[in-house]
């Protein structure tokens, strides 16, 4: 059998699957035992170890747990010598060596890293081999108690091999009363992190999961996401780092966020933060921002946040942390429901994430002024309102749509019924508004004008309160506000009734005094 000495320089084909450790023992003693670890174990996949080569004569480097070199020996059964060979014949771009016939796994070993990926994609399991799993678990590693020797671990889901996947690794190497854990390798990108003997980073990842969002009413500090046209919102977008990026040079990791259309984001206030470092990253040194873009048809807006290589790699495993902040503008309006959704994704190395999903709303609140006259008892027009909201008065920008709350009450918008009697206001958060009338139409009586409450729910719904004059007819939005002419209009129920005979009494009582004094005259 021709054996074939391993030599620092030529052990990429070991690192390039999975975290390469060459393991051996002296005079190839084959049932010293070892460990193997794959790092990173994704959820549902299953790691099978199967032995395909032993070793001979370790030599060891300066430092004396590192590995200089060793002879590599195919494992003696003939059915993975047989794949061996396959795998080899099925790819034309590495043909194996006539002299390697017998010992496949030593051509293997001395291959480039990309030529040794080619073999082992081609390499099969001999039917009715018994393979090892990896099945202890720690933490986020799985681990297995082997054999000394060389292994392809075979990354399998729901029975189904993952195509590509598959981890050349070898464990420490026992000689006499030496040890080697380490061995001097140009380790495969996704690797780059392995410095012991017998472990490897999975080469599969799962799609990651998805971003956690959140938003926070920033301006009204209203928390149950609903906002006023012109209020800003403070998005948080929380995702972790794939822990296996530190073994990567080039791993790529980024962030896509979606604004629909409504919102208007803020570019300068990006930030993003990694768990545990006080300052945040700088950009165009450890990130780059793309956007925001806004779509000219559907006027969403697409921002790209992109960790760098080294950022991605050094922050492994870390929870990073990306905020901005975004104006709610009157094309929420426009929206199905009045909501403006914001969307967020991550892309690795592992694919495309889920979505995380955030969701802001603005509501109307709308009444009808009615008279009691016959054209007017259906909409009655001029009768002029202003609103208030936490003991402020409210302020709409009419190009813009945005609200504002001022104090000054001279300062306030004026709301005035139109010819059909509606009042409406559009874009408003959650919350208890308080509805003043300022001043009655022409020929309505000014001392009998309304003050009412309305509350808007989160879902929309509006809960309109009574007033004192029992003047308004509480329906939510179809809520309807009588004026009157003369007290006697006045409805006889509640406080109003008693308001009305108060006013009656009075003037009966005033009647009779008149009475009581002509009497008098008349005596006299």
């Amino acid at each position: 059998m021709k054996m074939r000495k391993l030599f620092a320089g030529l052990a990429a084909a070991a690192t390039l699957l999975g975290g390469v450790a060459l393991g051996a023992t002296a005079n190839a003693a084959s049932t010293d035992e070892a460990t193997l670890t794959v790092n990173h174990a994704q959820e549902g996949h299953t790691y099978t170890a199967y032995r395909i080569a032993t070793f001979d004569n370790p030599q060891a480097a300066e430092e004396d747990s590192t590995l200089a070199s060793v002879e590599i020996n195919t494992v003696t059964n003939p059915d993975w010598v047989k794949v061996l060979r396959d795998a080899f014949n099925a790819n034309n771009d590495v043909p194996l060596p006539n002299e390697y016939q017998n010992n496949p796994a030593a051509a293997l070993a001395v291959l480039s890293a990309d030529h040794a990926r080619k073999v082992v994609d081609e390499l099969t399991i001999p039917s009715g081999a018994q393979g090892i799993e990896l099945n202890t678990l720690n933490g986020t590693s799985k681990t297995a108690t082997v054999p000394e020797g060389w292994y392809v671990v075979i990354n399998t889901v729901n029975g189904a091999q993952k195509a590509s996947t598959t981890a050349l690794v070898a464990t420490k190497i026992t000689n006499g009363d030496k040890t080697y854990t380490k061995f001097r390798l140009n380790k495969e990108n996704g690797q780059q992190n392995i410095e012991a003997l017998g472990e490897f980073n999975a080469k599969s990842e799962n799609a990651p999961d998805a971003p956690d969002k959140t938003v926070e009413n920033v301006t009204t500090k209203v928390n149950d996401n609903t906002v006023n046209v012109g209020d800003t919102v403070e998005y948080t977008i929380k995702h972790t780092i794939p822990a296996a990026a530190a073994g990567y040079d080039n791993y790529q990791y980024a962030i896509y966020d979606t604004a629909s259309k409504g919102l208007t984001v803020d570019a300068a206030s990006i930030a993003v933060k990694i768990e545990g470092v006080a300052a945040p990253l700088t950009p165009n040194t450890d990130y780059r921002v793309e956007g925001p873009t806004v779509n000219s048809n559907t006027k969403a807006t697409l921002t790209k946040i992109t960790l760098t290589y080294a950022t991605a790699k050094a922050y492994a495993g870390k929870e990073v942390t990306v905020t901005y902040r975004a104006t709610v503008n009157s094309d929420i309006l426009e929206n199905t429901d009045q909501s403006a959704t914001n969307t967020a994704k991550a892309y690795t190395n592992g694919g495309e994430s889920g979505t995380g999903t955030t969701t802001v709303d603005t509501h109307d609140f709308q009444f009808k002024k009615v008279g009691v006259g016959d054209t007017d008892r259906n909409g009655l027009a001029g009768a002029k309102f202003v609103v208030k909201k936490d003991d402020k008065y409210l302020k709409l920008n009419t190009t813009s749509k945005a609200w504002s709350l001022v104090d000054d009450r001279a300062e306030a918008t004026v709301f005035t019924s139109g010819p059909d009697g509606m009042v409406k206001l559009e874009g408003l958060s959650s919350g208890k508004y308080t509805v003043v009338e300022t001043e009655a139409p022409t020929g309505y009586a000014q001392n009998f004008k309304v003050t009412f409450d309305a509350t808007i729910m989160q879902n929309g719904t509006v809960s309109v309160e009574q007033d004192t004059l029992h003047l308004v007819i509480p329906d939510g939005n179809d809520t309807q506000i009588k004026n009157v002419k003369s007290v006697t209009q006045l409805p006889l129920t509640g406080a109003a009734g008693t308001v009305l005979f108060t006013v009656v009494a009075l003037l009966v009582g005033g009647a009779g005094v008149a009475v009581a004094v002509k009497s008098r005259r008349r005596t006299y």
